[in-house]
Formats: structure tokens, sequence, C-alpha cells
């Protein structure tokens, strides 16, 4: 069942049902992360996630722990399949099988790694993440920059 498959009257009680009686070696977690979370946030902003914590900056009216929460889709080509998430979704232990615990602003320095690799980039007009997938850099490669850069920002 996707997203648009669901209405939001149906969304909960599918929750619930997973948390009651989770299929075997299903990660709830990362269930609940996608689709199951929720739809993507309409009052958006119209900046990519890895800008965020700029635009907190510039608008007192919200902070980036606010915008952390913020559902934005990431679009999967080429079957531009859509899933939503957030930056708080990112950093939740568990979500991946790899995935370490993340701070919030290591979880920015992966979108702009993924971002200057090119890997993703953001669609102004619906406001949604691009995943190329053909230019994810190999993982080890990929690590070694995000760690980099979040040596940069902390030092």
């Amino acid at each position: 069942m996707s997203e648009n498959d669901m209405t939001k009257a149906e969304r909960p009680e599918q929750v619930r049902i997973l948390k009651e009686s989770p299929p075997e070696g299903v990660d709830i977690a990362r269930l609940l992360a996608g689709s199951l979370g929720g739809p993507v946030s309409p009052d958006r902003p119209g900046v990519p996630p890895w800008e965020y914590p700029e635009y907190a900056a510039a608008h007192p009216e919200v902070t980036f722990e606010e915008l952390a929460h913020v559902r934005f889709p990431i679009r999967f080509g080429p079957s531009g399949d859509t899933s939503p998430s957030s930056i708080h979704e990112f950093a939740k232990p568990g979500v991946a099988p790899d995935r370490v615990p993340a701070t919030l602003l290591d979880v920015v320095d992966f979108f702009l790694e993924a971002h200057a690799a090119g890997a993703w980039r953001w669609d102004t007009s619906d406001r949604t993440v691009i995943d190329n997938a053909d230019a994810w850099p190999d993982p080890a490669t990929f690590h070694a920059s995000w760690q980099d850069r979040i040596a940069r920002r902390l030092n």
C-alpha cells in the first residue's frame, strides 16, 4: 500500500496494526519514517532541507528544530516514486541497519554532501528533493566526504 492508497483515517489504523504485531524482519521505525509517518508538510519552506539552518536564522518565527520535523518529498528516479521524510527522521537510530545515530546538523551535512555530489538536487517548482541514483559516489567515498564535512563544521 502506498501513501496515495491510504486515507488519513486509515493511516492510524495501519500504524496501530504494525505496532501491535510487526511482521518478522520488518523495520517498523523505517516504515513510520516513510509513507506511514504521514504526508509531506504542506507549509514547508520553499528552500531545500539542506538550507533549513540558514532559513531558520533568517526567519525568527521558526526554529531549526521545528524545521527539522518538516516533512518534505524525495522523488526517486527513474520510477518517480516519492517518499516523505524529514531531517529528524533521518537522524533517528534504526531507520537503516547501518545508520549510526546522528545529530540534526550531521543530517544537514549528509544532505549537503549528497547535493554537492550531484546525487540530490532541489526542484523549486514543487519543493521536492530529486534523488539521482546514478550520481551517488561509492559509499566509502561518500562517507569519508560526509565525515570531513562534519569535522569542518565542528572545528
